[in-house]
């Protein structure tokens, strides 16, 4: 998102759209590519890039609206991360290849080669490291000057498609094996595991702080998590279909969704600040006294609507004209 009360989504009608939150409307298009557009980011004040089924990479003017750059992929890219300083953007193809490009240059400075199956997420850990993850169902730590791996990491049972940093010295990863695992870099073993979701993990999202995260999945619920416990705080329920993408508005107690039924979802998490202060009270008594946590809390987690705002209501005659797949980052300007 480019500022508080504005994000950007892509989608399978080839568009990129900027969402205005107090006006519930679109503000502006982005036109270009030529199909699905996999994942857009926001690249320093006034820019964004986007990933795309088309073979392109492309960066957008954000107040104009005009593509200034594209890239050109030998396959499909279904990802793409922009460093810390806003100069980089690393694109993960379907060739399983992840490809540095420099906004100054149009041909790309180097080529990761590892996944061999597609990239699907990749995540900056800090200005010299980044995290991939891909449907061969494991996660690589690459240094940004040096082609070869730092580190592959194994745990899951199926394709990964959800990524979230934690610190610059561990991350999450979500899987179509419908688990969660937290990674140290020192490690190549997970570190605890998160269990509750019952499909496909499709995107994670921690907060600034760390202290939670929240994960999307193919069966339409999101849930907000305990990172350090590994419980389930609370269940959301609201989207018709599958929920792509997940993001915390920056000041931590609002997060919106984006899902394949065209609506993306405001949540307000005040509105069961109570019910989670108490969950968290007793997850934070549980570790005090060394007491393994229990499988099932009773009533909890909880499952709620909280009253969502829905951003973009359509018809269901309309209901394909813009099926999101991605969710851009909340980011104050």
């Amino acid at each position: 998102m480019l500022d508080n009360n504005r994000f950007i989504t892509g989608s399978w009608d080839h568009s990129i759209k900027l969402w205005d939150i107090e006006k519930n409307d679109c503000i502006r298009t982005f036109l270009g590519h030529s199909d699905l557009v996999f994942d857009v980011k926001k690249v320093g004040d006034k820019l964004l890039a986007s990933a795309s089924k088309d073979q392109y990479v492309k960066v957008f003017h954000t107040e104009t609206g005009d593509c200034l750059h594209d890239y050109f992929h030998p396959t499909s890219v279904y990802c793409i991360a922009v460093s810390p300083d806003g100069c980089n953007i690393l694109s993960g193809g379907e060739d399983g290849h992840i490809r540095w490009y420099n906004l100054s240059s149009i041909t790309p400075l180097q080529t990761y080669c590892a996944h061999t199956e597609r990239v699907i997420q990749i995540e900056f850990l800090d200005e010299e490291h980044f995290v991939s993850v891909g449907s061969d169902t494991t996660a690589i730590l690459w240094q940004m000057k040096n082609h070869e791996p730092i580190r592959v990491f194994s745990g899951h049972r199926g394709g990964i498609f959800g990524l979230a940093k934690l610190d610059s010295q561990s991350f999450l990863t979500g899987s179509e094996d419908t688990t969660i695992l937290r990674w140290d870099t020192q490690s190549t073993s997970p570190i605890m595991s998160y269990v509750g979701h019952r499909n496909t993990i499709l995107s994670i999202k921690s907060s600034v702080d760390y202290d939670r995260f929240i994960s999307t999945c193919a069966t339409k619920t999101v849930r907000l998590w305990a990172t350090h416990s590994g419980s389930c705080i609370w269940k959301f329920v609201g989207h018709e279909k599958w929920v792509y993408g997940c993001e915390l508005l920056p000041q931590g107690n609002k997060f919106l969704t984006v899902s394949a039924d065209t609506t993306c979802i405001l949540w307000d998490l005040d509105q069961v600040a109570a019910e989670i202060s108490q969950v968290e009270e007793q997850e934070k008594k549980e570790r005090n006294s060394n007491n393994k946590l229990e499988k099932k809390r009773k009533g909890y987690p909880k499952t709620e609507t909280i009253n969502p705002y829905p951003l973009n209501n359509r018809s269901k005659k309309n209901d394909k004209t813009h099926q999101l797949l991605h969710l851009d980052s909340v980011i104050i300007t």
